[in-house]
Formats: C-alpha cells, sequence, structure tokens
C-alpha cells in the first residue's frame, strides 16, 4: 500500500443535489436513460470488444474534450474499429447529451463495441455510445488526511489503446476491499511513477494511453513536499 498526500492541495467541491440522468445517445439517437440498451449479441457483451473513454464535465463544458476525442479515435483505430460518426458529429451529440441532461457537473463516457454478430465472433457495423454520468465528489477527508493505493504489477494486454477490458481491476477491487475497508474505491490507470529520478513521471515508460500524455503528465521537481509512505 502506499500513502501520499501534498501539502496545500485544492479540492473540488461538487453542488448538490446532483442532476439525475434522463438521456443517453444509442448510435446518434437521444434515447431515454430508463430504456438504453444492447442487443445481447454484441460483441463487447459476448467478446469484450470495444473501446471507451471517459471525462469531466464542468460548468456544463466538457473538459480537455479535443484531446480525450484524440485518444478515442486513437483507440479506434488501434482496436481496428470503423466509428460510425465523424469527430464533428460525435463533438455535437456530447454537447447535445450534456444539454438534455441540464448536465453541469458530472462526467460523460464514450463507447465503441464490436458491434452485433450474428455468429457471436464476426464483427459488423460497430455501436456507439455516449452516455451521461453523475459523478459524486470525494470525501473531503481523501484531501485532508491522503488515501491509500493497493500496488499490483500488470499490463493491460494494449496499453495504448482505452479497451473496455477491466476485469483485472474488478478482480482487484475485492482484495483492495479487504484490506483496506471502504466505501469506494477507484483504479488509477497509467500511473507509472520513477522516484529515484531528478524528475518524476507518472508516464515516463511511454506505456499509457498516449495522445493524453502531452496534456496530462505529472511533471514535478524532485524538492516538492510529498510524503510517501509504503506499507
Amino acid at each position: 500500500m502506499l500513502f501520499l498526500r501534498a501539502p496545500g492541495e485544492i479540492s473540488y467541491i461538487y453542488p448538490k443535489p446532483f442532476p439525475m440522468i434522463r438521456f443517453h445517445a444509442i448510435n446518434g439517437r437521444l434515447t431515454d436513460a430508463a430504456q438504453a440498451s444492447l442487443h445481447v449479441n454484441d460483441l463487447a457483451i459476448l467478446r469484450g470488444y470495444g473501446i471507451f473513454d471517459f471525462f469531466l464535465v464542468k460548468t456544463g463544458r466538457p473538459l480537455f474534450i479535443e484531446d480525450y476525442l484524440d485518444r478515442f479515435f486513437n483507440s479506434a483505430h488501434l482496436m481496428e474499429l470503423d466509428l460510425p460518426v465523424s469527430r464533428t458529429g460525435l463533438h455535437e451529440k456530447i454537447l447535445e447529451v450534456i444539454e438534455a441532461n441540464k448536465l453541469t457537473e458530472g462526467a460523460i463516457r464514450l463507447l465503441l463495441t464490436g458491434g452485433y454478430a450474428e455468429d457471436s465472433f464476426t464483427p459488423q457495423s460497430p455501436n456507439w455510445l455516449v452516455l451521461a454520468h453523475d459523478l459524486k465528489p470525494h470525501k473531503q477527508e481523501l484531501f485532508t488526511a491522503g488515501g491509500k493505493l493497493l500496488l499490483q504489477q500488470f499490463q493491460r494486454e494494449f496499453p495504448m489503446a482505452k479497451t473496455i477490458n477491466y476485469g483485472n481491476a474488478l478482480r482487484m477491487r475485492k482484495k483492495s476491499r479487504k484490506r483496506m475497508p471502504m466505501k469506494r474505491s477507484t483504479t488509477m490507470g497509467g500511473r507509472f511513477w520513477n522516484l529515484s529520478a531528478p524528475i518524476f513521471s507518472s508516464c515516463s515508460t511511454g506505456l499509457c494511453w498516449q495522445p493524453l500524455r502531452r496534456a496530462f503528465c505529472w511533471v514535478l521537481p524532485a524538492n516538492t513536499s510529498w510524503r510517501w509512505v509504503v506499507h
């Protein structure tokens, strides 16, 4: 386990109450959230074949949207999935979903699946989804007292593509709850720490989702007063 804390951290406080999600978009069509679904022969269900991305919405605006679209389209290319919508069309649909839900603070999940397969194996036309999410804030104590991380050596099958296969993270979730009982947990994908270097970076290995690496890579001076305690 790893305990870390940095002085002067700023936490984001989300307004309450959280809006109720009413609409998603499936293949470009705005759909009631209660009725949104895919058929059981979708390859995302049968074979785990698909990609996704996830980003925050603040004050009604999607954050770093161009960077996330870069990564989403790059993941689709790496996984040989043909996105049936243009970049402009996807961007417009994201804004439409945000507006339909009156989403001021929350998140958007993009999902591209292998599509329906009558023989349960052969990809056809992919399904693409824009899903809206409420976003619950982390407890204030996480920013004041720090948090614990359960470390594991693991490399994704396709580390440069953001695939939907999170089986390892879900399996480790059970183990982490036994060792660190808590109501909420999260995964920390793509974090690679090199504490012995003069400058350390969470992306120093190059095995993270590359299109966002330039925008969101943590680079801190070695004398930064972080507190590291490894148990």
